[in-house]
Protein backbone atom coordinates (compact mmCIF):
# COMPACT_ATOMS: atom_id res chain seq x y z
CA UNK A 1 0.00 0.00 0.00
CA UNK A 2 1.60 3.33 -0.95
CA UNK A 3 1.93 5.82 1.54
CA UNK A 4 -0.36 9.12 1.36
CA UNK A 5 1.70 11.80 0.69
CA UNK A 6 0.43 15.37 2.12
CA UNK A 7 -0.80 17.35 -0.26
CA UNK A 8 2.65 19.99 -1.50
CA UNK A 9 2.27 23.68 -1.01
CA UNK A 10 4.41 26.31 -1.74
CA UNK A 11 6.37 28.18 0.84
CA UNK A 12 4.15 30.60 0.45
CA UNK A 13 1.17 29.24 1.53
CA UNK A 14 2.17 27.21 4.44
CA UNK A 15 3.25 30.20 6.14
CA UNK A 16 -0.14 31.94 5.39
CA UNK A 17 -1.34 29.37 6.98
CA UNK A 18 -0.21 29.80 10.15
CA UNK A 19 -0.11 33.03 11.85
CA UNK A 20 2.94 34.31 13.40
CA UNK A 21 2.49 35.15 17.56
CA UNK A 22 5.35 37.91 17.15
CA UNK A 23 3.77 39.78 14.71
CA UNK A 24 2.45 43.53 16.31
CA UNK A 25 -0.99 44.41 16.25
CA UNK A 26 -2.41 46.31 13.55
CA UNK A 27 -1.98 50.26 14.10
CA UNK A 28 0.56 49.63 16.99
CA UNK A 29 3.88 51.47 16.91
CA UNK A 30 6.74 49.59 18.04
CA UNK A 31 8.08 50.97 21.13
CA UNK A 32 11.42 49.19 20.55
CA UNK A 33 14.66 50.27 20.50
CA UNK A 34 15.93 50.76 16.88
CA UNK A 35 18.65 47.51 16.98
CA UNK A 36 16.15 45.72 18.83
CA UNK A 37 13.36 46.26 16.26
CA UNK A 38 16.64 44.82 13.98
CA UNK A 39 17.35 41.46 16.14
CA UNK A 40 13.27 41.26 16.19
CA UNK A 41 12.95 41.17 12.92
CA UNK A 42 16.18 38.88 11.98
CA UNK A 43 14.05 36.56 15.19
CA UNK A 44 11.12 36.21 12.68
CA UNK A 45 13.24 35.45 9.50
CA UNK A 46 14.65 32.84 11.44
CA UNK A 47 11.24 31.85 12.42
CA UNK A 48 9.85 31.71 8.92
CA UNK A 49 12.76 29.52 8.10
CA UNK A 50 11.81 27.06 11.05
CA UNK A 51 8.25 26.56 9.41
CA UNK A 52 9.84 26.39 5.63
CA UNK A 53 12.01 23.54 6.79
CA UNK A 54 9.11 22.07 8.91
CA UNK A 55 7.45 22.19 5.52
CA UNK A 56 10.79 20.45 3.54
CA UNK A 57 10.17 17.75 6.33
CA UNK A 58 6.85 16.80 5.78
CA UNK A 59 7.50 17.16 1.67
CA UNK A 60 10.01 14.41 2.55
CA UNK A 61 12.58 16.83 0.92
CA UNK A 62 16.40 15.42 0.39
CA UNK A 63 18.24 15.65 3.29
CA UNK A 64 20.93 17.35 2.01
CA UNK A 65 18.49 20.18 1.02
CA UNK A 66 17.16 20.43 4.45
CA UNK A 67 20.88 20.46 6.36
CA UNK A 68 22.06 23.83 4.31
CA UNK A 69 18.38 25.15 5.52
CA UNK A 70 19.49 24.32 8.65
CA UNK A 71 23.02 25.18 8.45
CA UNK A 72 21.39 29.25 7.62
CA UNK A 73 19.03 28.83 10.46
CA UNK A 74 21.88 28.48 12.76
CA UNK A 75 23.91 30.82 11.35
CA UNK A 76 20.88 33.64 11.66
CA UNK A 77 20.42 32.43 15.52
CA UNK A 78 24.64 32.73 15.96
CA UNK A 79 24.38 36.50 14.39
CA UNK A 80 21.41 37.20 16.26
CA UNK A 81 22.99 35.92 19.53
CA UNK A 82 26.39 38.07 18.99
CA UNK A 83 24.25 41.03 17.46
CA UNK A 84 23.15 41.37 21.46
CA UNK A 85 26.23 40.02 23.54
CA UNK A 86 27.74 43.02 21.51
CA UNK A 87 25.32 45.95 22.71
CA UNK A 88 25.31 44.40 25.68
CA UNK A 89 28.56 44.68 26.34
CA UNK A 90 28.89 48.26 25.22
CA UNK A 91 26.11 49.35 27.42
CA UNK A 92 28.14 47.68 30.54
CA UNK A 93 31.51 48.64 30.00
CA UNK A 94 29.82 52.15 29.65
CA UNK A 95 27.71 51.77 32.70
CA UNK A 96 30.69 50.23 34.77
CA UNK A 97 33.00 53.07 33.46
CA UNK A 98 30.74 55.47 34.88
CA UNK A 99 30.12 53.50 38.17
CA UNK A 100 33.64 52.45 38.77
CA UNK A 101 32.11 48.63 38.55
CA UNK A 102 34.42 47.14 36.54
CA UNK A 103 35.16 44.08 38.28
CA UNK A 104 31.55 43.41 38.77
CA UNK A 105 30.95 44.00 35.27
CA UNK A 106 34.03 42.17 34.09
CA UNK A 107 32.71 38.99 36.62
CA UNK A 108 29.17 39.24 34.78
CA UNK A 109 30.50 39.77 31.23
CA UNK A 110 31.97 36.64 31.40
CA UNK A 111 29.49 34.16 33.08
CA UNK A 112 27.14 35.87 30.22
CA UNK A 113 29.91 34.67 27.44
CA UNK A 114 30.16 31.24 29.01
CA UNK A 115 26.43 30.91 28.61
CA UNK A 116 26.35 31.69 25.37
CA UNK A 117 29.53 28.99 24.34
CA UNK A 118 27.44 26.18 25.85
Amino acid sequence: MAKDKPSKKSKKEALREEPSASREPEGEESALHPGDVKLVNRLKRVEGQVRGIRTMVEEERPAEEILVQLSAIKSAINKAGLTLLERHTEAAVKEAAVKGTSEKTVKQLNSILAQWLK
